[in-house]
């Protein structure tokens, strides 16, 4: 199981550190319910943006209140897996990543840490939940398995930077963690000028609209050609305009137009 203090973790967790010092963001204590220790591994799947994430294997007795759901065990020694976030020097704000333990896939964890100058000081928003889009999209490309939308309403350019929220629909799906994507929400920035875009983040989900995974990156990539974020490009720097009929309304519309593009060859629209 993963825990944190108080218990067991349900969903997200949020831990809260001072700047410049490590915090314990979660551990994994590998014990089956017969007692017996696992093999399971903790990976860092998704990497902090403004920190250093690391695993440090340990061991605790099962005589902790946030191992009581383990009280049959208490005469047992567990082996534990520490998830330690280090801020950068100098950071305040909020950061997530995300861990998975390899041989218990019941245990992947969002993790999100908020980081204040001083105690007492306001903790940063904790993070939002990520949701498929409501609002209007727009259609700017189709390729080989995959169509990709600008959704409209999330997005802007200022300065010569756009702050893309983007959405695309796979057909066929592809297979991960057990379950089939259908669909990603993806958030990136372009720099308009040097012609160079950053994926931030990007969440994916399968038909029902569940969360599979999602991934983070840093690193600034050339914008090539007549690829999907060239043509993002052109919409959110250079103003080119698409006709009526690429928008669309909710990614349940955009799912089909999607799909009805990405089968015909042809673009989103």
């Amino acid at each position: 199981m993963i825990i944190v203090e108080g218990g067991a973790a349900t969903g997200p967790l949020w831990r809260t550190t001072l700047t410049g010092r490590p915090v314990i963001a979660a551990r994994y204590v590998g014990i089956r319910a017969d007692c017996r220790p696992t093999n399971a591994k903790v990976t860092i799947i998704a990497p902090a943006f403004h920190g250093v994430v690391s695993v440090t294997p340990g061991a605790i007795p099962i005589d902790r209140p946030a191992t009581r759901d383990l009280a049959h065990c208490r005469a047992t020694t567990a082996p534990t897996q520490d998830v330690t976030y280090a801020p950068d020097p100098g950071y305040v704000g909020r950061d997530e990543f995300q861990i998975e333990v390899d041989g218990d896939p019941l245990f992947s964890a969002r993790i999100g840490v908020g980081v204040v100058a001083k105690a007492g000081d306001a903790v940063p928003q904790r993070m939002e939940d990520t949701t498929l889009p409501e609002g209007m999209l727009l259609g700017v490309a189709v390729g080989r398995g995959g169509a990709t939308f600008i959704d409209v309403d999330h997005s802007a350019a200022r300065n010569g930077i756009a702050n893309v929220r983007t959405y695309m629909v796979f057909d066929p799906p592809f297979a991960l963690k057990g379950k089939e994507v259908v669909q990603q929400v993806g958030e990136r920035v372009i720099d308009c000028l040097h012609r160079t875009y950053i994926e931030h983040r990007s969440y994916a989900f399968d038909e029902a609209g569940d969360l599979v995974i999602w991934t983070s990156g840093n690193s600034v990539e050339p914008i090539p050609a007549d690829n999907a974020n060239d043509f993002i490009a052109r919409v959110m720097c250079d103003n080119v305009r698409f006709p009526p009929q690429s928008y669309v309304k909710g990614h349940v519309a955009a799912l089909a137009m999607g799909r009805a593009a990405i089968r015909k060859g042809e673009p989103a629209d």
